[in-house]
């Protein structure tokens, strides 16, 4: 594919990068010239006629346009063709993985909670509408311009798993390993909710220490500490950290599912009383303190 070439109804106008199967290109519909720009991200050429590949991704897209909610990115559109599959997306600026490495260290709490309550609040909806996440990280919430703020969409289902259904065979492990909890190293398939919370707990300690919570040479060293240890506090690496704050990302962490938070709820009330306060928005023009 290249610039200028036309996917369905949509001109492809540059490439954004590659992620896993499939490549995410700027695309501009032929008939709504008008309408803003969007993502269009097309399973790769090589994998358009694997039956099981293309299945799982029109699994995703359907998954995701199912939930509708301000801060998981929406689906506009489904491209079926023999030759190519695709779906279109909000168009985002960056994700959260790429804004915590350009913040350079922690990001302090008050800027911080403005990206990860909504993201609490996009995770309950799914799990609300009976669907996993199961590959929650800063580099799957993506973040939207809007105006002169950003706003956190989550995205990437492509693992999600709906419950009650499954297609992963018992014994497997999906995910990625920095983020997955103890018992999704053991067995995808069985997990729960907690799973995603602790996801979340991995995710906030990294916005609030600017690192991840486990440091290993090699998959098998981050494993053993992950099945093994409790993380370094958050407030080793930056002390101010609120205690109530850094006492939630712990429990979110617990090796132990039960001890875990129960929903994305508890944890939200566990992080900030005054629900109120949580805009669901950060300033793009508002640098760490």
């Amino acid at each position: 594919m290249k610039p200028g070439d036309q996917v369905g109804a949509y001109r492809l106008l540059e490439h954004l990068g590659d992620g896993g199967m499939a490549e995410v290109w700027l695309a501009q519909h032929q008939a709504f010239r008008n309408d803003p720009p969007v993502a269009l991200k097309l399973l790769g050429s090589m994998y358009v006629r694997n039956e099981e590949v293309r299945q799982r991704f029109l699994d995703e897209a359907q998954v995701q346009r199912s939930l509708v909610h301000p801060n998981i990115l929406g689906v506009k559109d489904l491209i079926m063709t023999e030759d190519q599959v695709g779906m279109v997306t909000e168009l985002a600026q960056t994700d959260l993985a790429e804004h915590i490495t350009a913040t350079s260290g922690p990001i302090p709490w008050h800027i911080a909670r403005e990206l990860f309550l909504p993201l609490l609040d996009a995770v309950a909806e799914a799990h609300k509408q009976g669907v996993i996440h199961r590959d929650l990280k800063p580099s799957n919430v993506l973040l939207v311009r809007d105006g002169d703020r950003l706003s956190p969409k989550l995205t990437d289902f492509g693992i999600a798993k709906q419950m009650g259904k499954s297609k992963t065979q018992t014994g497997s492990a999906m995910g990625t390993l920095a983020y997955m909890a103890p018992e999704q190293h053991i067995d995808s398939k069985n997990i729960d909710t907690r799973a995603d919370i602790y996801a979340l707990g991995m995710t906030l300690y990294e916005m609030l220490t600017g690192r991840v919570a486990f440091n290993a040479e090699s998959d098998y060293a981050l494993l053993k500490s992950k099945m093994e240890e409790e993380p370094p506090k958050p407030t080793t690496y930056y002390p101010h950290i609120p205690e109530l704050v850094e006492e939630a990302v712990m429990r979110a962490l617990a090796r132990d599912k039960m001890a875990r938070f129960a929903n994305c709820k508890a944890f939200r009330e566990a992080l900030d009383g005054d629900l109120s306060r949580g805009s669901g928005n950060l300033e793009v023009t508002q640098e760490p303190q």
